[in-house]
């Protein structure tokens, strides 16, 4: 039995501080100890969802999928916690090239987090997605959207110059715009 209270956090901060570093494969096995041994159910869930993001990185697809299910399964989630694995599923989707299945599970993160700067993201992404669809008219709103909420220069640029993109008609290009 651990005496101390706080090595649990410890550990998650050392798997945290690992994942930034791109170190991804140590960062995965601090954090499977920590859903081994910990007592706290919420540190398990938190410790799981950080290493299926690792398996994402890694691009370690089976682990990636036995992950995801036994979170939705096993795991009772927060609405936090379960915003963030639709998003890891969102990305994951795209990747394989199903983008109404992201466009799906991006909504429902959109619906769930309370994070200004995620949801700017997720509008941000939900466009791109839409555009990929012919979807001009929806892709505009969410690059509105996007302007709307005020974020970085850099971001109001870019969703500006992609919201250019639905404007053009059948006859022109976008280089021509």
């Amino acid at each position: 039995d651990e005496k101390n209270k706080l090595i649990d956090k410890s550990y998650m901060v050392i798997a945290k501080a690992e994942f930034y570093k791109h170190n991804y494969s140590s960062s995965i096995k601090t954090f499977n100890f920590l859903v081994r041994k910990s007592k706290s159910e919420d540190l398990k869930t938190e410790a799981l969802i950080w290493a299926t993001r690792c398996h994402q990185e890694l691009n370690n697809k089976e682990a990636l999928r036995k992950n995801i299910i036994l979170l939705e399964e096993d795991y009772f989630l927060n609405k936090q916690q379960d915003a963030i694995l639709d998003q890891i599923q969102a990305e994951s989707a795209i990747q394989e090239g199903y983008y109404l299945e992201a466009k799906q599970h991006l909504n429902k993160a959109l619906d769930k987090t309370k994070d200004k700067q995620i949801k700017i993201r997720i509008h941000y992404i939900l466009g791109q997605l839409e555009l990929l669809l012919y979807n001009y008219q929806n892709s505009l709103e969410h690059f509105n959207e996007v302007v709307k909420k005020n974020p970085t220069y850099e971001m109001v640029f870019n969703a500006k110059l992609m919201r250019t993109q639905t404007y053009v008609v059948e006859g022109g290009s976008f280089l021509e715009l």
